[in-house]
């Protein structure tokens, strides 16, 4: 796909001079006459990594590939029972990977440091188990393996543990004395997995009264304490309640760069519709959808003045910036990674880059354009979304055209979610609607509650739907969607095909919603529902994918739904 951006060769902090415009395809060209371009491509060889160890910008990658391609050779002597051999390898592994972070300080491996570290001290975790007489010298290593996922990952550490390594960890714990260090670790790792899964299953085999001191979850102290609402959520809500047009007004007036300022808007407008003050709520309602045609509120807004969102979305592509006067040492070296790893075609590399840069006030608007940009050709769209998402908020001109449109819905893994939606007779644009807004369709997603995948499945709904489920296959595309396909079809039939109840409960859960069904004002509509929402995740969660919806019909069957009513009208 190409990108077609204005780019200024002449950075100068207050003023932005564009020069000419050209495919972004022409950038990459001109990065492919770099030597390091066509080097970096076969950064996968022996011969290639010892050069790039030599080459300050890609030094990393040199280490990186040589401490895997030890590793996987300290694999397959493990596998022949060449111990020693294995160790040596292993051991050779760590020290590569351990370079990254001593020499490169700026990688992006670091961030992964201690789940290639753990790797290696499996491997010789595994390796000293073999011999009696260094059992208790193994689990001293399979505990410092653990320790250094539980910094890393948390409650997603459970998904970088091998099932045949916590079972070699438990053989080797098994029989140990109650003070041992070894079983504290049991109960720990225990506290990681669902009750009915095969890790729990595989724990309780070797150590049948696990369950009785495994330690009940327990909320977070942030989430106990009291949070004081943010002064517009307090405001609106005030005005929403008594739906008072001088109150919304207010809202607008104190609040004119509030999240829920178009939401403000709406209901201003609809407000005054009902008050037959017609001609100042159509003026609202045409201004909102002028202001934010990719919005939920826009669309909605779209719908009172009989027009097009598509109508106020600019053809020509918005001005970009290569670079920038405020950029960090560190930022530089990543962007030049980044413009050479997309013209080497290393993208899940360059999208690993793209992660060192977070928006800040500094950064000029066309300059997160262009990250944005390099963001979506990388596939890293998490990345794209939170560069647009501030351009947004900036009020950025450049965001209202079809360019962007396509930066933020974009069409990925579209055919296999066609695929599994049709199996559970669902609508497909509606399941690409909902990956979107789960995990921004980055296929190893999972978070630190234990959702994973695309459809961000948590371990727990996934064994209701499929029993002795392993849950590092959570992971993979296929079943990931087969598994949140099903779970979603499971909930649709649940709330009598109502797709807004159904999307409120996979995001918040069924018993939530039942109460709030139970709590709806006779006679309320759809809409009001979604916005009584306690929830401020699940209501923005819901709204945002009948917006998904929205423009997914849009691009993917070239139509414009003329309202919403097949999600509001219930």
């Amino acid at each position: 796909m190409f990108f077609f951006l204005f780019f200024s060769q002449t950075v100068i902090a207050s003023e932005i001079k564009p020069i000419e415009i050209i495919p972004i395809s022409q950038i990459f060209e001109t990065f492919k006459k770099n030597k390091t371009s066509t080097l970096i491509k076969k950064y996968k060889d022996i011969k290639t990594a010892h050069l790039l160890i030599k080459d300050p910008l890609w030094m990393d990658y040199g280490y990186y590939f040589l401490g895997q391609a030890d590793l996987e050779q300290a694999v397959k002597e493990q596998e022949k029972k060449n111990y020693s051999k294995s160790s040596a390898l292993a051991q050779n592994a760590f020290k590569n990977f351990l370079n990254i972070a001593i020499m490169t300080p700026f990688s992006p491996f670091i961030n992964q440091m201690n789940e290639l570290l753990s790797s290696c001290e499996f491997v010789l975790a595994e390796n000293k188990s073999k011999n009696p007489v260094l059992k208790k010298s193994a689990l001293r290593v399979y505990e410092r393996a653990f320790e250094r996922l539980m910094n890393a990952h948390s409650i997603g550490a459970a998904y970088k543990i091998p099932v045949e390594i916590l079972e070699s960890f438990l053989k080797n714990c098994e029989g140990q004395s109650e003070n041992d260090l070894c079983t504290h670790w049991v109960e720990k790792l225990a506290s990681l997995y669902s009750k009915k899964s095969p890790e729990i299953e595989m724990i309780t085999k070797y150590f049948p009264d696990i369950e009785e001191k495994i330690p009940l979850p327990s909320l977070r102290k942030l989430t106990q304490a009291y949070k004081t609402p943010d002064s517009d959520t307090v405001a609106f809500d005030q005005a929403f309640s008594l739906r008072s047009i001088p109150f919304f007004e207010k809202f607008s007036d104190e609040f004119p760069k509030s999240a829920f300022r178009f939401r403000g808007k709406y209901w201003l407008a609809h407000t005054l519709e009902t008050q037959n003050k017609k001609n100042r709520s159509q003026n609202i309602f045409l201004a909102l959808t002028q202001d934010s045609p990719l919005s939920f509120y826009g669309i909605l807004g779209s719908y009172e003045v009989s027009k097009l969102p598509t109508l106020f979305l600019d053809a020509s592509v918005p001005l970009a910036q290569v670079n920038d006067t405020y950029l960090q040492p560190h930022e530089i070296f990543h962007l030049k990674r980044v413009e050479l790893l997309l013209a080497a075609g290393l993208l899940k590399e360059a999208a690993k880059e793209l992660k060192e840069f977070k928006p800040r006030d500094q950064l000029s608007s066309p300059f997160l354009m262009y990250l944005a940009s390099l963001a979506h050709y990388a596939h890293n769209h998490k990345q794209a979304f939170s560069l647009l998402s501030e351009l947004f908020l900036r009020g950025y001109e450049g965001m209202k055209s079809s360019y962007v449109l396509k930066l933020i819905f974009p069409l990925t893994d579209q055919a296999e979610i066609e695929n599994h939606a049709k199996l559970q007779d669902l609508d497909p644009i509606l399941i690409q609607s909902l990956i979107k807004q789960e995990s921004a369709f980055e296929e190893d997603a999972f978070s630190n509650s234990g959702a994973a995948g695309l459809m961000q499945i948590m371990p727990a709904t996934a064994l209701e739907v499929s029993h002795h489920l392993e849950r590092t296959s959570l992971i993979g595309v296929d079943t990931n969607l087969e598994i949140g396909t099903r779970y979603f079809k499971k909930l649709l039939t649940q709330f009598d095909n109502n797709t807004v109840y159904a999307l409120a409960a996979y995001n918040a859960g069924p018993q939530a919603v039942k109460r709030w069904i139970k709590d709806r004002p006779a006679g309320s509509s759809g809409l009001e529902f979604i916005e009584s929402i306690p929830y401020k995740e699940t209501r923005e969660y819901v709204m945002s994918i009948l917006r998904n919806y929205y423009w997914y019909t849009y691009l993917i069957k070239g139509e414009t739904l003329g309202n919403l009513d097949q999600f509001l009208r219930f």
